[in-house]
């Protein structure tokens, strides 16, 4: 099955994001649905990275990574892999046991919630 327009862009699997070619987006009727920039995805790696520094605690990069996961695995695995050795105890434990040990964490499509649980 050829997934195409928003179907596509909601795909973790197969979301380029911006890294969709002009051709690929008149093709998969991405048309409209992005913002027309098109980013090498060295480029989106270099933003998220970016992002990433910009986190002040190794919970805040769990959960911009696990949201990234939710919307592009291919740049999630690309983030991780350029960056395995720091990105490791984020994404696995240490800090997977902090965040499991706080808040219930529910993805909701691209958009990460954080609910704490409090108990009476």
């Amino acid at each position: 099955m050829l997934l195409t327009g928003s179907q596509l862009l909601n795909d973790p699997r197969f979301n380029k994001g911006t890294a969709f070619t002009k051709e690929e987006r008149i093709a998969l009727g991405l048309e409209g649905l992005l913002p027309p920039n098109i980013s090498q995805q060295d480029a989106q790696v270099a933003r998220n990275f970016a992002a990433l520094d910009a986190c002040h605690t190794d919970l805040e990069r769990y959960t911009y990574m696990q949201d990234l996961a939710t919307r592009n695995r291919t740049l999630f695995f690309r983030v991780l892999n350029d960056r395995l050795v720091d990105l490791m105890p984020i994404v696995y434990t240490p800090t997977v046991g902090l965040a499991v040990s706080l808040p219930l964490l529910y993805h909701l499509k691209s958009i990460l919630c954080i609910i704490r649980v409090i108990m009476s």
